[in-house]
């Protein structure tokens, strides 16, 4: 009996939970699809249904937490209108950090496996940009310019340069990330300033 739509909706659902939970302890190379269904007794043709593998599943994983913790963050936003744009800033990735925080051994894996896998890599990076655009247009920014495009990119890459300090920050305030973000983001803005890019 052909499975419907829904219940392959349903099918994605749990295998994207299983290959993001099995990240915490495996490489991502030997993270498998057909494995996380085997283990949820998901039939084989139903997985490959359902998706069209791990880098698909991992990815929408990573995309569902941004969108949450953006959501967060824009409520957040609401309810302190005068707040400037750098605190803005400095909060929605604050935020987004505190979210991935308990996921550290997943982004290990990921960081691993982009720095073999140059597809990965570019998905990743892409990931992290459509990330920033989300941030960008909750803290108000959201007209369409190569200015902003600058700004995306800019902020992707100041998030890529405090990866490592996130990863290695166990204070539960994230107390060096914080002090880190606020000088990168402080920097950032004086460069755009110098730069016209504002």
């Amino acid at each position: 009996m052909q499975t419907d739509t829904a219940d392959l909706g349903e099918v994605r659902r749990k295998l994207q939970e299983a290959v993001w939970a099995d990240l915490g302890s495996k490489r991502y190379k030997d993270v498998s699809v057909e494995a996380a269904a085997q283990d949820l007794l998901i039939d084989p043709v139903d997985a490959r249904l359902a998706t069209n593998g791990k880098m698909e599943l991992i990815l929408s994983q990573l995309s569902d937490m941004d969108r949450d913790a953006a959501a967060t963050s824009s409520a957040d936003f609401r309810d302190d209108p005068d707040a400037s744009m750098h605190e803005k800033l400095l909060e929605g990735l604050l935020h987004r950090f505190d979210v991935y925080q308990p996921y550290k051994t997943q982004i290990r894996h990921l960081h691993e496996a982009g720095i073999a896998d140059p597809v990965l890599a570019l998905k990743l990076i892409k990931r992290l940009s459509k990330s920033m655009d989300m941030l960008l247009a909750i803290c108000g920014d959201t007209n369409t310019s190569l200015q902003r495009d600058v700004r995306v990119k800019g902020l992707t890459a100041l998030v890529m340069s405090v990866r490592s300090e996130w990863m290695n920050d166990e204070n539960t305030d994230l107390a060096k990330t914080t002090k880190l973000l606020d000088k990168r983001l402080k920097q950032a803005a004086e460069w755009a300033q110098s730069f016209r890019i504002l």
